[in-house]
């Protein structure tokens, strides 16, 4: 995280490279939402494993005849889904 100074530095140094050359300075913008959709992208799939392994853990635990442990594993994963799928959570945004 940047400090407030910096913060301040870095928006400066991009205000003057957008008015000194508007496509240089347009190409930072582009690659930093690129990188804010894959960090998104690998997020989502993070997710996505982990609902598939906890779902299979939960049908392995009620076949193995834990029910209790089934029921906790099955409820963690649909919290996983529910924040996978929450909107207003980092979504990529479109350009």
């Amino acid at each position: 995280m940047l400090s407030d100074r910096d913060r301040e530095a870095l928006d400066e140094i991009q205000h003057q490279l957008l008015v000194e050359d508007p496509n240089f300075g347009r190409s930072f913008e582009v690659g930093a939402h690129r990188l804010a959709r894959q960090r998104w992208y690998r997020r989502r799939r993070a997710y996505t494993i982990a609902m598939v392994v906890l779902a299979m853990l939960s049908v392995l635990m009620l076949v193995l005849g834990s029910p209790t442990n089934a029921l906790v594993l099955a409820a963690m994963a649909a919290l996983l889904w529910e924040r996978r799928r929450r909107p207003g959570s980092t979504t990529p945004q479109k350009t």
